[in-house]
Protein backbone atom coordinates (compact mmCIF):
# COMPACT_ATOMS: atom_id res chain seq x y z
CA UNK A 1 0.00 0.00 0.00
CA UNK A 2 1.71 3.08 -1.23
CA UNK A 3 0.89 6.53 0.90
CA UNK A 4 2.34 9.03 -0.74
CA UNK A 5 2.47 8.25 -4.57
CA UNK A 6 5.02 10.37 -6.67
CA UNK A 7 3.99 12.52 -8.69
CA UNK A 8 5.69 14.79 -11.33
CA UNK A 9 4.45 17.68 -13.52
CA UNK A 10 3.67 17.00 -17.11
CA UNK A 11 3.91 20.37 -19.22
CA UNK A 12 0.90 20.78 -21.18
CA UNK A 13 1.59 19.94 -24.98
CA UNK A 14 0.82 23.08 -26.57
CA UNK A 15 4.05 24.50 -24.47
CA UNK A 16 6.48 21.57 -25.44
CA UNK A 17 9.79 23.54 -27.04
CA UNK A 18 8.29 27.23 -26.07
CA UNK A 19 9.60 28.07 -22.84
CA UNK A 20 8.02 31.57 -22.94
CA UNK A 21 4.45 29.80 -23.66
CA UNK A 22 2.24 31.99 -26.37
CA UNK A 23 6.07 33.93 -27.20
CA UNK A 24 6.65 37.40 -27.06
CA UNK A 25 3.79 40.08 -27.50
CA UNK A 26 3.55 41.93 -30.62
CA UNK A 27 5.05 45.36 -31.06
CA UNK A 28 2.32 48.24 -31.94
CA UNK A 29 3.61 48.97 -34.89
CA UNK A 30 3.19 45.51 -35.84
CA UNK A 31 -0.87 45.53 -35.74
CA UNK A 32 -1.17 48.79 -37.46
CA UNK A 33 -3.82 47.99 -40.60
CA UNK A 34 -4.98 44.88 -39.28
CA UNK A 35 -8.36 46.02 -39.01
CA UNK A 36 -9.83 48.21 -41.88
CA UNK A 37 -12.83 49.36 -40.11
CA UNK A 38 -11.50 50.01 -36.59
CA UNK A 39 -12.50 48.39 -33.25
CA UNK A 40 -14.80 45.48 -34.49
CA UNK A 41 -17.87 43.64 -32.29
CA UNK A 42 -19.57 40.71 -32.70
CA UNK A 43 -23.46 40.54 -33.40
CA UNK A 44 -25.02 37.80 -31.38
CA UNK A 45 -28.58 36.56 -33.01
CA UNK A 46 -30.01 33.49 -33.80
CA UNK A 47 -31.85 32.84 -37.11
CA UNK A 48 -33.49 29.90 -39.03
CA UNK A 49 -31.40 26.98 -40.49
CA UNK A 50 -32.95 27.10 -43.58
CA UNK A 51 -32.32 31.15 -43.79
CA UNK A 52 -28.51 30.50 -42.26
CA UNK A 53 -28.28 28.09 -45.34
CA UNK A 54 -29.59 30.43 -48.17
CA UNK A 55 -27.48 33.30 -46.78
CA UNK A 56 -24.46 31.51 -46.49
CA UNK A 57 -25.24 29.88 -50.30
CA UNK A 58 -25.49 33.68 -51.49
CA UNK A 59 -22.45 34.78 -49.75
CA UNK A 60 -20.94 31.89 -51.42
CA UNK A 61 -21.94 32.57 -55.31
CA UNK A 62 -21.13 36.20 -54.94
CA UNK A 63 -17.74 35.04 -53.92
CA UNK A 64 -18.60 37.32 -50.41
CA UNK A 65 -17.72 36.63 -47.27
CA UNK A 66 -20.57 36.56 -45.11
CA UNK A 67 -19.64 39.70 -43.34
CA UNK A 68 -19.46 41.84 -46.64
CA UNK A 69 -22.98 40.50 -47.51
CA UNK A 70 -24.52 41.84 -44.07
CA UNK A 71 -22.29 44.97 -44.85
CA UNK A 72 -23.96 45.32 -48.32
CA UNK A 73 -27.77 44.39 -47.45
CA UNK A 74 -27.96 47.01 -44.23
CA UNK A 75 -26.30 49.72 -46.70
CA UNK A 76 -29.11 48.88 -49.54
CA UNK A 77 -31.61 49.05 -46.40
CA UNK A 78 -30.38 52.31 -44.98
CA UNK A 79 -31.04 54.01 -48.45
CA UNK A 80 -34.05 52.66 -49.16
CA UNK A 81 -35.51 54.23 -45.34
CA UNK A 82 -33.49 56.96 -46.18
CA UNK A 83 -31.33 56.97 -43.49
CA UNK A 84 -28.42 58.74 -43.20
Amino acid sequence: MVFGAITSRIPHPKNFGSPRGKGEPLLPVDTIGNLDKGEVSHLNFRVPKAFHKQFSIFAITQEKSQTEVLYEAFDLLKVRHEVG
